[in-house]
Order: C-alpha cells, then sequence, then structure tokens
C-alpha cells in the first residue's frame, strides 16, 4: 500500500488487486463483502476478482505465497516488487515464479528480518535473474515502528512509522518508475505519512 498511497499523491489513478489467497486486505475495504468486486477507499480502486481491469496509471497487485507479499507495478517496461517477510534462501528462490510473469525489468526490495543481507544467495539471486533493474536491501529496524502501530489508514497500513531506510528505497524506486523527480516523490511520500491523501491527485 505504500506505493498506492504515494502514486495517488503524485496525481496517479490507481488499482489495486488482492489476488491473495486470503483476501489480505478484504476485512478493511470490503468488510468481507463481495457483493461487489470493486471498491474504493481513500481515492484507490480495489479489486476483489481476478478480472484484469484497465484504465489506472499504476496497477498494484497482492500476491500472498510462503509468507512473501509481492507488489507489482506495470508501466513503460518497469515492475516494482517488495518482499515484507523473512528471505531465507529457499523463499528468495521460489520469487523466481512470480518474477517470470513480469513484463519488463524489476525493482526489487527486500525488507531483512533474518539477517540475510550480503549473503551470496541474494546477490547469486540478483545476477542470475535478467529482468532484475535494481536491488535495495533494507535492514530490519527493531525500533521501527511500522511494526507496531496501525495509524491513519483505520488499520489497513501501517504507514506513519516507517524506517528511515525503507523510505529512501521507496523514494528511488518510485523515482525511477514514474519518472518524476525525488524531491516531488519525497513531497508525497511526507503528505502520505502524514495521513494525507487527496482526491484531486494532484500535487498542492
Amino acid at each position: 500500500m505504500y506505493c498506492a498511497f504515494i502514486l495517488n499523491n503524485m496525481g496517479y489513478r490507481i488499482l489495486v488487486n488482492d489476488w491473495s489467497n486470503t483476501k489480505e486486505l478484504s476485512h478493511v475495504i470490503s468488510h468481507n463483502d463481495y457483493s461487489n468486486t470493486i471498491r474504493t477507499y481513500r481515492n484507490i480502486d480495489f479489486n476483489f476478482s481476478y478480472d484484469e481491469l484497465k484504465g489506472y496509471d499504476y496497477v498494484i497487485t497482492y500476491i500472498t505465497e510462503y509468507d512473501t507479499i509481492a507488489g507489482r507495478l506495470d508501466i513503460s517496461g518497469y515492475c516494482y516488487m517488495i518482499i515484507n517477510s523473512s528471505v531465507y534462501k529457499n523463499s528468495i528462490f521460489k520469487c523466481e515464479n512470480i518474477i517470470r510473469k513480469f513484463k519488463g525489468d524489476i525493482i526489487f526490495i527486500i525488507r531483512d528480518r533474518i539477517g540475510s543481507i550480503g549473503r551470496k544467495y541474494i546477490g547469486k539471486f540478483m545476477i542470475s535473474s535478467d529482468k532484475i533493474l535494481c536491488m535495495y536491501e533494507v535492514k530490519f529496524d527493531e525500533y521501527d515502528k511500522e511494526y507496531q502501530y496501525g495509524m491513519d489508514y483505520d488499520g489497513l497500513i501501517e504507514f506513519k512509522y516507517l524506517s528511515d531506510d525503507l523510505c529512501k528505497a521507496l523514494v528511488k524506486s518510485i523515482s525511477i518508475i514514474s519518472g518524476r523527480s525525488q524531491n516531488i516523490v519525497k513531497k508525497a511520500l511526507k503528505w502520505a505519512k502524514g495521513g494525507k491523501v487527496f482526491d484531486n491527485r494532484f500535487l498542492e
């Protein structure tokens, strides 16, 4: 959801697909009511069906597999993937099945919770895939309150207390994907962290 709120504040129209087996977002967005598979929340459309909908600037898809959550952006040949779970050797190579489905180059962010930064298999994974454009390894911060409190978004995401390292990785990644300057992305991130989600889809 980090990218969804940031890109929305940059003036783009966003669709979030929840294709996870457990429908991770349904309890907040639809209260488990699927009579209407498209829901709008904070100016962002959520799709709980498996239909591929058109007409959006960015499409972010949640896929849950082996405790790994991947977010996908399909635009201008660039894709974005963030791994939020522990990155063990067997887990990261299972990501290859997901990566093969991507249409273009991938920006890959690993939120490391097990001290895997710098491990040889991480580098091997990056080198072995000809689709990975760049990789950011974000060190787990035990004081990162993002894991302790849900603020500002009715419990949908814990956004306000993201670690500085993750924010830097998000700014760099979204700047590459959108072609916009990092200063614009930083402003959109600052507003999103403050609980501001704009309906007009334009920066003030």
